[in-house]
């Protein structure tokens, strides 16, 4: 009985294991105030590159285009009711600022283009050209301090199932204050957001404007570095003064520089001919004098050296590939 117990609490804890590492989803609905920081710090932390472009300013007045911005974007929006439309102003504004708790949000909407919705039972969802570690809007003139009309915020895969959903605080941001909304997965993995509501209790009108999503930053494509680019590094780097000869005397630090510089020449020239041990032989003879040790002395100094280090061991490197490539066939054949 022992060992069935041990296994199954072996069992348990695996099964807990898993569910931590899985996705964490965040909301981003409790501080009306600053929501949105939280958000972009959030998905900043993610590696996310935050897109501001669904903001309607472009967007003609009157009926959502649903696909207004699938070409620029990528991003498709489908509104329930679908008689709301995109005006231009401060907000709805309506008058009720009295009724409490009010909450002054993240200031007033300024005027601007927005998405006016109507009351009753609201659906706005967002969907994205691939999936992203968040997304997030304001909500212009929201009133709800009585709950009766709660706004929830929820993300979606790409495969349709629910990742979270979160409910707006209760609080009356009228006369057209800015309430932000927003929600982030850690594994970038939301297809959609759909913000929902029935606000039948109170029909209340809400401006939505300031749609942004985190898309994941694009890679950086890797350059594999040659030797003529090394040798082109050298001339622009010694021509804008971060590469100088290594020496108190002017004219022997012009000397050094030159010597450096036909070091690396010849041995690109070795290499562009395909003598491959002859290229990083002298390539290793301009690294020990640029590798900031102290002995042999460096010919060469500046801001610039240790990349210049660098790029003649990523050289060396490529050619040696070369070589074991080129072994291979030999050998084959």
């Amino acid at each position: 009985m022992k060992k069935v117990f041990v296994l199954f609490s072996a069992f348990v804890f695996i099964v807990a294991l898993g569910a931590q590492a899985g996705a964490v989803v965040t909301g981003f609905v409790d501080n009306p105030e600053g929501n949105s920081a939280d958000w972009a710090s959030d998905v900043a932390a993610l590696g996310g590159e935050v897109n501001t472009n669904v903001n309607f300013d472009s967007h003609p007045d009157g009926l959502l285009q649903n696909n207004f911005y699938s070409t620029a974007d990528g991003v498709t929006l489908n509104i329930m009711p679908s008689t709301s439309a995109v005006a231009n102003g401060q907000g709805p504004g309506q008058a009720n600022s009295w009724a409490t708790p009010v909450s002054p949000g993240e200031g007033v909407h300024p005027p601007s283009k927005y998405l006016m919705v109507e009351g009753g039972v609201i659906s706005l969802t967002i969907t994205f050209p691939a999936p992203v570690y968040g997304a997030g809007l304001y909500v212009i003139d929201y009133f709800d301090p009585w709950n009766q009309a709660s706004l929830t915020i929820s993300a979606y895969a790409e495969d349709g199932s629910l990742l979270g959903s979160y409910d707006s605080v209760q609080f009356n941001f009228q006369t057209d204050k800015q309430y932000f909304m927003g929600i982030s997965s850690s594994d970038g993995d939301i297809g959609s957001i759909v913000l929902s509501a029935d606000t039948s209790a109170t029909m209340d009108l809400i401006g939505i404007d300031d749609i942004r999503f985190a898309a994941a930053e694009p890679a950086e494509e890797e350059v594999e570095v040659t030797a003529d680019r090394l040798l082109e590094f050298f001339d622009e780097a010694a021509a804008a003064g971060r590469l100088q000869g290594n020496s108190r005397f002017k004219w022997y630090s012009k000397l050094r520089l030159w010597m450096t510089r036909k070091m690396l020449a010849s041995a690109v020239k070795a290499a562009d001919r395909g003598k491959i041990r002859k290229a990083n032989t002298k390539l290793k003879r301009v690294y020990r004098r640029c590798d900031g040790k102290r002995r042999p002395k460096d010919f060469v100094n500046g801001e610039a050296v240790a990349e210049l280090a660098k790029m003649i061991e990523e050289v060396r490197a490529s050619l040696d590939r070369d070589s074991d490539s080129k072994f291979a066939r030999s050998r084959k054949r």
